[in-house]
């Protein structure tokens, strides 16, 4: 979780194959607590984090709402896949609609160049 990458690996373990029962419990209790981190971690994320980043664009005070600029760092939302699987995106050209408020995005991605709504964008920069 700190390297920023889910570990997917337990760290190496020196077992001998005369291990006692004991030792074997230790570990499947160590395995069991880290699998518990880890979908804490993602639960807690899913809820919480993905939906206060619209919220933290919305001044208090006024109601008026940041809209996005060009050069903006993004989070796609994607309904198919999980939250923790979203793809993050660039803003490069914004298209505004008859009101002159901002419609949808042109989003470059990892491999591709794609317009979401900005229904569909999290912006993960607050810019003040």
């Amino acid at each position: 979780m700190i390297l920023g990458r889910r570990v997917n690996s337990l760290p190496p373990a020196r077992l001998n194959f005369d291990s006692n029962l004991s030792n074997r419990k230790i570990l499947i209790k160590r395995f069991n607590y880290r699998e518990r981190l880890l979908n804490m971690f993602w639960t807690k994320r899913s809820k919480e984090y993905i939906f206060t980043l619209k919220s933290a664009h919305c001044v208090k005070s006024t109601g008026e709402i940041k809209e996005f600029k060009i050069d903006d760092v993004v989070l796609i939302n994607d309904e198919e896949i999980p939250r923790h699987f979203w793809k993050l995106g660039k803003v490069v050209d914004v298209f505004p609609g008859r009101d002159c408020k901002i419609r949808s995005c042109k989003i470059k991605t990892q491999n591709s160049i794609i317009k979401r709504p900005v229904q569909l964008l999290h912006n993960l920069e607050l810019n003040e």
